[in-house]
Protein backbone atom coordinates (compact mmCIF):
# COMPACT_ATOMS: atom_id res chain seq x y z
CA UNK A 1 0.00 0.00 0.00
CA UNK A 2 1.41 3.61 -1.11
CA UNK A 3 1.79 5.92 1.80
CA UNK A 4 -0.20 9.23 2.09
CA UNK A 5 1.41 12.20 0.17
CA UNK A 6 3.02 14.35 2.24
CA UNK A 7 0.08 17.61 2.83
CA UNK A 8 2.75 19.98 1.27
CA UNK A 9 2.82 18.54 -1.93
CA UNK A 10 -0.85 17.49 -2.08
CA UNK A 11 -2.91 19.64 -4.46
CA UNK A 12 -6.28 20.42 -3.27
CA UNK A 13 -7.15 23.91 -5.28
CA UNK A 14 -11.20 23.92 -5.72
CA UNK A 15 -11.77 20.33 -4.04
CA UNK A 16 -13.43 21.91 -1.51
CA UNK A 17 -16.75 23.46 -3.33
CA UNK A 18 -19.82 20.69 -3.47
CA UNK A 19 -19.30 18.41 -6.27
CA UNK A 20 -23.48 18.32 -6.34
CA UNK A 21 -23.31 22.01 -7.04
CA UNK A 22 -20.59 21.83 -9.90
CA UNK A 23 -22.22 18.80 -11.18
CA UNK A 24 -25.91 20.81 -11.39
CA UNK A 25 -24.41 24.18 -12.41
CA UNK A 26 -23.01 27.60 -9.92
CA UNK A 27 -26.38 29.47 -10.51
CA UNK A 28 -28.55 26.59 -9.41
CA UNK A 29 -29.90 27.22 -6.35
CA UNK A 30 -29.71 24.01 -4.17
CA UNK A 31 -33.19 22.97 -2.04
CA UNK A 32 -32.47 21.70 1.77
CA UNK A 33 -32.75 17.64 2.14
CA UNK A 34 -34.12 16.51 5.32
CA UNK A 35 -35.50 12.98 6.58
CA UNK A 36 -37.74 11.58 9.38
CA UNK A 37 -35.79 9.82 12.29
CA UNK A 38 -35.49 6.53 11.87
CA UNK A 39 -33.55 3.32 13.32
CA UNK A 40 -30.60 3.54 10.31
CA UNK A 41 -30.27 7.15 11.31
CA UNK A 42 -29.69 6.35 14.78
CA UNK A 43 -27.57 3.39 13.92
CA UNK A 44 -25.26 5.64 11.62
CA UNK A 45 -25.17 8.51 14.25
CA UNK A 46 -23.97 6.19 16.79
CA UNK A 47 -21.33 4.84 14.39
CA UNK A 48 -17.56 5.63 15.98
CA UNK A 49 -14.84 5.05 14.06
CA UNK A 50 -11.80 5.16 16.35
CA UNK A 51 -8.56 3.90 16.01
CA UNK A 52 -7.74 3.63 19.75
CA UNK A 53 -6.28 0.58 21.23
CA UNK A 54 -8.29 -2.38 22.98
CA UNK A 55 -9.15 -5.58 23.87
CA UNK A 56 -12.35 -7.48 22.99
CA UNK A 57 -13.74 -11.27 23.55
CA UNK A 58 -13.57 -13.58 20.33
CA UNK A 59 -16.90 -14.48 21.13
CA UNK A 60 -18.30 -10.65 20.83
CA UNK A 61 -16.15 -10.70 17.95
CA UNK A 62 -18.29 -13.52 16.57
CA UNK A 63 -21.45 -12.39 17.09
CA UNK A 64 -20.48 -9.89 14.43
CA UNK A 65 -18.73 -12.11 12.02
CA UNK A 66 -21.72 -14.91 12.29
CA UNK A 67 -24.74 -12.95 10.49
CA UNK A 68 -22.28 -11.85 7.86
CA UNK A 69 -21.49 -15.44 6.88
CA UNK A 70 -24.44 -17.39 7.27
CA UNK A 71 -25.59 -18.59 4.28
CA UNK A 72 -29.73 -17.40 4.08
CA UNK A 73 -29.57 -20.14 -0.01
CA UNK A 74 -27.58 -22.48 -1.59
CA UNK A 75 -27.85 -24.13 -4.81
CA UNK A 76 -25.64 -25.81 -7.67
CA UNK A 77 -24.82 -23.75 -10.44
CA UNK A 78 -24.56 -25.66 -13.85
CA UNK A 79 -21.18 -25.67 -13.17
CA UNK A 80 -21.32 -28.20 -9.83
CA UNK A 81 -20.25 -24.80 -8.14
CA UNK A 82 -22.59 -24.84 -4.78
CA UNK A 83 -23.12 -20.82 -5.02
CA UNK A 84 -24.71 -19.18 -1.70
CA UNK A 85 -26.49 -16.39 -0.96
CA UNK A 86 -26.14 -14.16 2.65
CA UNK A 87 -27.31 -11.98 4.51
CA UNK A 88 -25.41 -9.21 3.65
CA UNK A 89 -25.98 -7.70 0.60
CA UNK A 90 -23.82 -8.59 -2.22
CA UNK A 91 -23.11 -8.16 -5.87
CA UNK A 92 -23.79 -11.89 -6.28
CA UNK A 93 -23.51 -15.68 -5.03
CA UNK A 94 -20.40 -16.96 -6.90
CA UNK A 95 -17.95 -14.74 -4.42
CA UNK A 96 -18.13 -15.53 -0.98
CA UNK A 97 -15.51 -13.69 1.52
CA UNK A 98 -13.99 -15.81 4.52
CA UNK A 99 -13.59 -13.97 7.60
CA UNK A 100 -10.24 -14.22 9.42
CA UNK A 101 -10.27 -13.25 13.09
CA UNK A 102 -6.67 -12.50 14.70
CA UNK A 103 -7.39 -11.88 18.26
CA UNK A 104 -4.52 -10.83 21.29
CA UNK A 105 -6.05 -12.00 24.57
CA UNK A 106 -4.31 -9.14 27.52
CA UNK A 107 -0.71 -9.81 26.38
CA UNK A 108 -0.81 -12.84 24.82
CA UNK A 109 0.18 -13.69 21.77
CA UNK A 110 -2.34 -13.36 18.38
CA UNK A 111 -4.38 -16.74 17.67
CA UNK A 112 -6.06 -16.75 14.35
CA UNK A 113 -9.97 -18.30 13.63
CA UNK A 114 -11.44 -18.50 9.99
CA UNK A 115 -15.37 -18.80 9.27
CA UNK A 116 -16.58 -19.14 5.71
CA UNK A 117 -19.82 -18.76 4.44
CA UNK A 118 -22.56 -21.99 5.31
CA UNK A 119 -25.51 -22.60 6.33
CA UNK A 120 -24.20 -23.41 9.55
CA UNK A 121 -21.00 -21.48 9.87
CA UNK A 122 -17.73 -23.00 11.53
CA UNK A 123 -14.88 -21.12 13.11
CA UNK A 124 -11.21 -23.46 12.48
CA UNK A 125 -8.02 -22.44 14.65
CA UNK A 126 -5.44 -21.15 12.16
CA UNK A 127 -2.10 -22.34 13.76
CA UNK A 128 0.07 -22.06 10.70
CA UNK A 129 0.77 -19.04 7.80
CA UNK A 130 2.28 -17.35 11.28
CA UNK A 131 4.49 -14.71 8.88
CA UNK A 132 1.53 -13.86 6.95
CA UNK A 133 -0.59 -12.88 9.79
CA UNK A 134 1.95 -11.29 11.00
CA UNK A 135 2.84 -9.53 7.69
CA UNK A 136 -0.82 -8.42 7.73
CA UNK A 137 -0.98 -6.85 11.14
CA UNK A 138 1.98 -4.94 10.55
CA UNK A 139 0.44 -3.30 7.51
CA UNK A 140 -2.62 -2.85 9.55
CA UNK A 141 -1.15 -0.98 11.90
CA UNK A 142 1.25 1.30 9.54
CA UNK A 143 -2.50 1.76 7.79
CA UNK A 144 -4.14 3.50 11.06
CA UNK A 145 -0.90 4.72 12.65
CA UNK A 146 -0.71 2.65 15.78
CA UNK A 147 2.65 1.59 17.29
CA UNK A 148 1.85 -1.66 17.65
CA UNK A 149 -0.88 -4.04 16.00
CA UNK A 150 -4.25 -4.30 16.84
CA UNK A 151 -5.28 -6.67 19.38
CA UNK A 152 -8.02 -7.84 17.09
CA UNK A 153 -8.37 -7.53 13.11
CA UNK A 154 -10.65 -9.44 11.32
CA UNK A 155 -9.25 -9.88 7.68
CA UNK A 156 -11.47 -10.35 4.79
CA UNK A 157 -10.52 -12.60 2.75
CA UNK A 158 -11.32 -14.12 -1.30
CA UNK A 159 -10.36 -16.51 -3.22
CA UNK A 160 -10.56 -14.68 -6.71
CA UNK A 161 -10.60 -17.47 -9.01
CA UNK A 162 -14.30 -18.69 -7.46
CA UNK A 163 -15.54 -15.16 -9.24
CA UNK A 164 -13.45 -15.70 -12.25
CA UNK A 165 -14.32 -19.00 -13.22
CA UNK A 166 -17.96 -17.44 -13.82
CA UNK A 167 -16.92 -13.82 -14.54
CA UNK A 168 -13.79 -13.45 -16.31
CA UNK A 169 -13.96 -9.48 -16.01
CA UNK A 170 -14.93 -10.17 -12.24
CA UNK A 171 -12.52 -8.37 -10.17
CA UNK A 172 -14.98 -5.47 -9.33
CA UNK A 173 -17.89 -7.87 -8.04
CA UNK A 174 -14.97 -9.08 -5.32
CA UNK A 175 -14.50 -5.58 -4.02
CA UNK A 176 -17.71 -4.24 -4.12
CA UNK A 177 -18.67 -7.82 -1.92
CA UNK A 178 -15.78 -6.81 0.55
CA UNK A 179 -16.80 -3.17 0.90
CA UNK A 180 -19.81 -4.03 1.78
CA UNK A 181 -18.94 -6.72 4.00
CA UNK A 182 -16.80 -4.06 5.79
CA UNK A 183 -19.26 -1.35 6.31
CA UNK A 184 -21.88 -3.68 7.52
CA UNK A 185 -19.74 -5.14 10.48
CA UNK A 186 -18.70 -1.53 11.10
CA UNK A 187 -22.67 -0.99 11.88
CA UNK A 188 -22.81 -4.58 13.88
CA UNK A 189 -20.12 -3.53 16.18
CA UNK A 190 -21.24 -0.22 16.87
CA UNK A 191 -24.92 -1.26 17.06
CA UNK A 192 -23.78 -3.34 20.22
CA UNK A 193 -21.78 -1.28 21.40
CA UNK A 194 -18.33 -1.94 20.52
CA UNK A 195 -15.62 0.69 18.78
CA UNK A 196 -14.24 -0.08 14.89
CA UNK A 197 -12.46 0.99 12.25
CA UNK A 198 -11.89 -0.19 8.76
CA UNK A 199 -8.32 -0.28 8.31
CA UNK A 200 -7.17 1.25 4.87
CA UNK A 201 -4.93 -2.37 4.24
CA UNK A 202 -5.80 -4.54 0.79
CA UNK A 203 -3.79 -7.11 -1.14
CA UNK A 204 -1.12 -7.17 1.71
CA UNK A 205 -0.47 -10.73 1.29
CA UNK A 206 -1.87 -14.11 0.02
CA UNK A 207 -2.79 -17.24 2.23
CA UNK A 208 -1.99 -20.38 0.40
CA UNK A 209 -4.60 -23.15 0.77
CA UNK A 210 -4.02 -26.86 1.33
CA UNK A 211 -4.23 -29.85 -2.05
CA UNK A 212 -5.52 -26.51 -4.37
CA UNK A 213 -2.59 -23.52 -6.65
CA UNK A 214 -5.63 -21.46 -5.18
CA UNK A 215 -4.33 -18.69 -2.62
CA UNK A 216 -7.31 -16.16 -0.29
CA UNK A 217 -6.22 -12.76 -0.76
CA UNK A 218 -6.91 -9.98 1.93
CA UNK A 219 -9.42 -7.65 0.32
CA UNK A 220 -10.10 -5.34 3.35
CA UNK A 221 -9.78 -5.21 7.58
CA UNK A 222 -11.47 -3.64 10.43
CA UNK A 223 -10.57 -3.51 14.23
CA UNK A 224 -13.10 -4.23 16.80
CA UNK A 225 -12.76 -3.38 20.18
CA UNK A 226 -14.54 -2.66 23.74
CA UNK A 227 -16.10 0.24 24.64
CA UNK A 228 -14.03 1.65 27.37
Amino acid sequence: MQPPIPASERNTAGLHELDAQLLAGLSVTGTPVSSPLSRLDLALHARRSERLPGHVSVERVLHIVAPLVSATKEWVADDGYVERQTFTPSAGARHPLTALIVHRADDGPHRAWAVSPSRKPHRFEVTRHGAVIETVLAAAAGALRTPEPPATLVVVLARFRRTLSKYADGHSLVWRDAGVFLGTAHLLATSIGLRSCIAGIAETTQFPLDGTSDTLVDVGALTIAEND
